[in-house]
């Protein structure tokens, strides 16, 4: 690997709208660009080199080891921003959380369902109700 986190920073700095990023762009060098926690990062391919990523800044965003592994696998070049911009969360050192916040309310709203007899996994209507009550007891948590 011959790109340096110096490439991929000037890179992003110049080119990602930090909008929506975890990160802003001052900051690219010292915070994950998902989850804005100052940790250190690593070189994330954009399109990974076994799906035919290349070595260029580009084709990289510096993630903690965390985000890292959650980071999606695959060749389409908007995914890893669309992930990004979709999973972050605004406010430095808050990310994680308040996932585990969600992820402990998550826990508590499943208590509440139930499967059908003979068939696996929620049916859609109670995904739907779980996924309802979930918004309602965090806006409940969020609010108290």
């Amino acid at each position: 690997m011959k790109t340096t986190k110096k490439q991929i920073v000037e890179w992003g700095m110049s080119n990602i709208n930090e909008c929506g990023y975890g990160v802003d762009a001052a900051e690219m060098s010292s915070r994950c660009w998902r989850c804005g926690y100052e940790r250190e990062t690593e070189r994330c391919h954009v399109i990974p080199k076994s799906l035919g990523g290349a070595d260029i800044p580009s084709n990289y965003r510096l993630l903690c080891s965390d985000c890292h592994h959650e980071a999606p696998n695959v060749n389409d070049p908007n995914a890893m921003d669309d992930w990004i911009r979709e999973t972050c969360v605004s406010c430095y050192d808050t990310y994680w959380k308040i996932r585990k916040q969600a992820e402990d309310l998550m826990k508590d709203v499943i208590k509440d369902t139930s499967y059908h007899f003979g068939h696996s996994g929620l049916n859609e209507s109670t995904k739907i109700w779980a996924q309802k009550e979930l918004l309602k007891r965090w806006k409940n948590v969020n609010t108290a």
